[in-house]
């Protein structure tokens, strides 16, 4: 029988819950098969047991009974954590309660990953909120790199004089609007494989792509707008991502209302480039920016969720779906604040 059901009573972990002489067993076992009761007067203990709420127990059995309840209930609510039920190294609070993420642990302590060695412990030992700072920690960092590489390649498309051709040849610039999806659903289904190498391969050809493509905008907008929409951005970005991150609300339902929302600009836009009407276009670039704030918060708490619930997936593929979300919000939230707010030339 596991000791820590009984923490607050550690002369019981000695008497009732360790072995007897190595191998041999223990008092329970003893009294059981020589007939007596482990607290009649034969064996010398009057105590009664009482169980972690200080109330007597009257079978000298149901501390076994109760523990083994207690972890049949506990078992659903451990998260997998690198494939194991405890994470690597980790186990079970000493007092049956789970460390809750960014708040009280069950010793009282306050901070981000809980009391160490409390609760339930992820890799090397911290919190549950340990996985989730790893995975949001290199999300952003991958999501970084990426607009790192698509502002370089973006560049060197303008400076070499790619984009020419690519403006002069209809074909070519449809064909590579086209290869960012399918970079985008193989990619993902890369990360579904769990495939790290693939996964981070594939994220950054896509970010090479859309730096190609959106190079164009080099040409339609000044270099002094183009770095004030781009702060502007990441402050409204960074904003979202935080409350994303802090916030205790579910923001699923925004999540799914954002997601609609997506495929009717995305429809909208479709009908307005035919009709080109300037009043559609403000409204749906308004509407775009209303769209991808939300789905920045949304997709933060999404992965606070995922690394919370993973089921063995690598921290690298789980970084690298996120920096591909968050890229994905980023970049839009720029297009269409630049649509909003940029100065052409």
């Amino acid at each position: 029988m596991s000791q820590f059901y009984y923490e607050d009573h550690p002369e019981m972990n000695q008497q009732y819950s360790q072995p007897q002489g190595g191998q041999s067993p223990n008092i329970f076992q003893q009294a059981q098969a020589q007939g007596q009761q482990p607290y009649g007067a034969p064996q010398g203990y009057e105590a009664p047991m009482t169980n972690q709420y200080g109330q007597q127990v009257g079978n000298p059995y149901a501390a076994q009974y109760a523990e083994a309840d207690m972890q049949r209930r506990l078992a659903a609510e451990r998260t997998m954590l690198n494939g194991s039920p405890y994470g690597n190294g980790g186990a079970m609070n000493s007092l049956n309660r789970l460390a809750s993420v960014g708040s009280q642990d069950s010793y009282g302590y306050t901070g981000p990953y809980g009391n160490s060695g409390s609760g339930m412990t992820g890799t090397g030992g911290m919190g549950i909120a340990a996985p989730f700072a790893d995975v949001l920690t290199g999300s952003f960092m991958y999501m970084f790199i990426a607009l790192l590489v698509t502002g370089i390649t973006a560049l060197a498309t303008v400076q070499s004089g790619l984009i020419a051709v690519i403006l002069q040849s209809y074909p070519l610039f449809i064909g590579l609007l086209i290869g960012e999806v399918v970079l985008v659903f193989i990619a993902s289904s890369a990360m579904k494989k769990n495939n790290v190498v693939m996964s981070a391969v594939l994220f950054g050809a896509y970010a090479i792509v859309n730096g190609i493509t959106l190079s164009v905008i080099l040409l339609y907008y000044t270099d002094t707008s183009i770095a004030k929409v781009f702060f502007i951005t990441a402050a409204l970005f960074g904003g979202m991502a935080l409350y994303g991150k802090i916030t205790n609300k579910d923001l699923s339902g925004l999540g799914s209302i954002c997601i609609i929302g997506l495929f009717g600009i995305i429809v909208g836009s479709l009908v307005n480039f035919f009709l080109e009407s300037g009043p559609l276009d403000y409204i749906i670039t308004i509407i775009g920016i209303v769209i991808f704030l939300g789905l920045t918060a949304y997709d933060v708490q999404k992965i606070k969720k995922l690394a919370a619930n993973n089921m063995g997936y690598s921290v690298t593929v789980l970084a690298l779906w996120g920096a591909m979300n968050l890229y994905l919000d980023f970049i839009n939230l720029f297009l269409k604040l630049l649509r909003l707010m940029g100065k052409r030339r």
